[in-house]
């Protein structure tokens, strides 16, 4: 390895492009073996193993830890233990560079968290979940892209001010090129875009900081950071209502610039500070004339006062937004919903995998022949399970399958004269239903499977975790992860509330 290295480090561009491809394979076969791993994943301890099936953050730790044991043999292969033991900046001196995106960052979140609903659907576990995934997620990426491979291009390139910023603004850009793999994960190209050019200017900002503070934490801590008060919009995701207004390309195209450009921009300043001649070469050991430190001195001043005023502005406009957001707020974060209020309740939860329906009809007899009796009693049986996450029907030996993948688990049960069918899938980490009123003992053939298939239809629902009915009426109930409570009454969905 260390000889292919050598010869490749030469041309900056072709080493460059190795190690390119060397981070692109690395993310691809590590996601690859992350089904393999988590679907079985066992010995967790009964809260861990909650926050792991019941919260989208608790799902994508795992994840990350799973990168994390796959980089410590790629860290030592390229013998970059050393991040450990470098020399680092005091407290004091890693603030004064880092304040500006934490106070921003901090501005983000609260409004964020704001608009959100606040604490009024604030759920512990998510929260809890979201500190261990983007503490991890900070670690990952920042020993990834800057300990390894930021790392890596300064060793051979980093002797002088040019070698530095080449490395720094390579590594930052490869950074944010491999965001391209939400793409392929589901994400809508506008936003993969915005998130590749957003993450782009972060990971050079990233790399300035940590070349300057030579201490890899401050950046694992403002990643982090950074990660967990973006995702306070989406902590009460699965208690909030499912339905999503989509906004045109362009919107999302205009909406994202603004945000870059807004959240990016103070970025951009204090990299170009940190990336001065004076303030490299004071890193590199090297000399820097007085004329010079002059004119980096007279840069920097004008960085900070630039800075200070647009954080300062951006920080307040954020913050006020929030308390706008948060006393606009409607009193229901589900604004379709109606909601009812219910004393004592009978709440039945049902979960099967297989089930089988027994359906006993009487049927006029169509005589050719003078007959006996006016009518039969035929047997129709459905026999109803999951395989491999699929939902089969069973009927007279032959097996058909619905067109809904990823099904957990269902539930059937008789209300009034219609058998109620619901079934549950994941998507996402979401808990999605699927319901059908079709079935009865009017509507039941010999081919009853292809308009029971066509009958089922999605639900406008939060996630939702558990389902069954409610009373004697037996209306269809579903339940969040976190509590909340929806009823189905008469076709319509309303929010359940227990007095």
């Amino acid at each position: 390895m260390k000889n292919i290295i050598k010869k490749l480090e030469r041309n900056k561009v072709i080493f460059a492009l190795f190690m390119m491809f060397l981070m692109f394979s690395f993310m691809f076969i590590t996601n690859g073996l992350h089904g393999i791993i988590v679907k079985d994943w066992n010995g967790l301890n009964k809260y861990l193993e909650g926050l792991r099936s019941t919260t989208y953050s608790g799902r994508q730790t795992f994840y990350e830890v799973i990168w994390i044991i796959f980089l410590i043999p790629v860290l030592l292969i390229f013998n970059n233990k050393y991040i450990f033991t470098e020399k680092k900046a005091s407290f004091k001196d890693t603030i004064k560079i880092i304040w500006p995106m934490l106070l921003l960052t901090s501005a983000v979140g609260f409004m964020m968290f704001q608009a959100s609903g606040g604490f009024k659907y604030f759920n512990v576990d998510e929260v809890v979940a979201s500190i261990f995934l983007y503490s991890l997620v900070g670690i990952f990426e920042e020993f990834l892209c800057r300990g390894w491979l930021q790392n890596e291009f300064i060793e051979r390139f980093g002797n002088t001010r040019g070698g530095v910023i080449y490395s720094i603004v390579l590594s930052g850009l490869i950074f944010g090129s491999i965001h391209i793999m939400n793409f392929f994960g589901g994400q809508a190209l506008g936003s993969t875009l915005i998130q590749i050019t957003s993450a782009a200017i972060a990971g050079i900002y990233f790399g300035a900081v940590y070349f300057k503070t030579k201490n890899i934490w401050v950046t694992v801590i403002l990643h982090a950071f950074w990660d967990l008060c973006i995702s306070f919009g989406m902590m009460n995701e699965t208690i909030t209502c499912a339905v999503v207004q989509n906004l045109s390309p362009m919107l999302t195209l205009i909406s994202g610039t603004i945000v870059i450009l807004m959240l990016d921009t103070p970025e951009v300043f204090i990299s170009l500070k940190l990336l001065t001649k004076t303030s490299v070469n004071e890193v590199l050991g090297n000399e820097t004339d007085e004329l010079q430190k002059n004119k980096d001195n007279r840069k920097s001043k004008i960085f900070n006062i630039i800075t200070i005023i647009y954080v300062l502005i951006i920080s307040g406009l954020l913050a006020l937004l929030g308390l706008i957001l948060l006393i606009g707020n409607p009193t229901d974060s589900c604004l379709n919903y109606e909601t009812v209020y219910r004393e004592n309740p009978i709440v039945t939860t049902i979960n099967y995998k297989e089930y089988n329906l027994n359906i006993k009809k009487e049927l006029e007899v169509d005589c050719i022949i003078a007959c006996d009796i006016d009518t039969m009693i035929y047997d129709y049986n459905l026999y109803f399970k999951l395989d491999d996450r699929k939902l089969l029907l069973v009927q007279d030996n032959k097996e058909y399958t619905f067109d809904i993948d990823n099904v957990i688990k269902f539930a059937i049960y008789q209300k009034d004269n219609k058998y109620i069918l619901m079934v549950l899938t994941e998507e996402d980490s979401k808990g999605l239903v699927y319901y059908s009123d079709y079935l009865s003992d009017d509507t039941i053939n010999d081919n009853v499977f292809d308009k029971l298939n066509d009958s089922l239809n999605q639900l406008e629902l939060p996630s939702i975790k558990e389902f069954g009915y409610y009373g004697d009426t037996k209306d269809p109930l579903f339940k969040t992860p976190y509590g909340g409570n929806y009823i189905m009454i008469d076709g319509d969905i309303k929010k359940l509330e227990i007095k």
